[in-house]
């Protein structure tokens, strides 16, 4: 689905199986606090859960060759490739936990649900502002097997989950060079 010329959703990204693989291979992946989204040094006493994938990591989740499939509708199609990868990020969220509106300069973004449930009830949406920062431009609501791919200089954050949903909201990130 098209929500403007930078943001394009797609619901049902993978089979069940692929997406209980990729969940499974998320939980026992090694995370680590300190990556920041922000450059403002303040902001940098709230350092984000995370794990790091390498590329070999990439390669054994085939997301790469499950990314170009959905590119292809996207003006995106020639960037979202093996060439254009830099790096691939899990981001770990708890309920409350702070998040701040950032950006990706010179960057595609695609990013992935990966919990198996989710009701929007919990919340975790990935909000999606005007340049200015003082309208949202679209809300994506938290929705398991969804990928969203769209232009990393749009400013975006996470809302964090209410803590009557699961205790973590998991997400894959892959950025690639425009």
């Amino acid at each position: 689905m098209k929500i403007d010329k930078s943001i394009y959703v797609f619901d049902n990204f993978v089979s069940k199986a692929k997406q209980t693989f990729y969940y499974n291979y998320i939980i026992k992946s090694f995370f680590k606090i300190g990556w920041e989204d922000v450059e403002e040094f303040d902001k940098r006493g709230y350092p984000c859960l995370h794990s790091s994938y390498t590329r070999q990591n990439v390669d054994q989740l085939e997301l790469i060759p499950n990314l170009k499939k959905f590119a292809k509708k996207t003006p995106y199609k020639n960037i979202i490739n093996e060439n254009n990868y830099i790096k691939c990020m899990v981001n770990l969220s708890k309920p409350a936990d702070p998040n701040f509106t950032h950006c990706h300069p010179k960057q595609v973004v695609c990013l992935y649900y990966a919990n198996l449930n989710w009701h929007p009830n919990f919340a975790g949406e990935t909000l999606f502002y005007s340049e200015d920062q003082k309208e949202i431009r679209y809300g994506s609501i938290y929705t398991p097997n969804r990928l969203v791919i769209f232009d990393g200089e749009i400013p975006h954050t996470i809302r964090a989950q209410n803590i009557t949903g699961p205790n973590y909201r998991f997400s894959i990130s892959l950025f690639f060079n425009k």
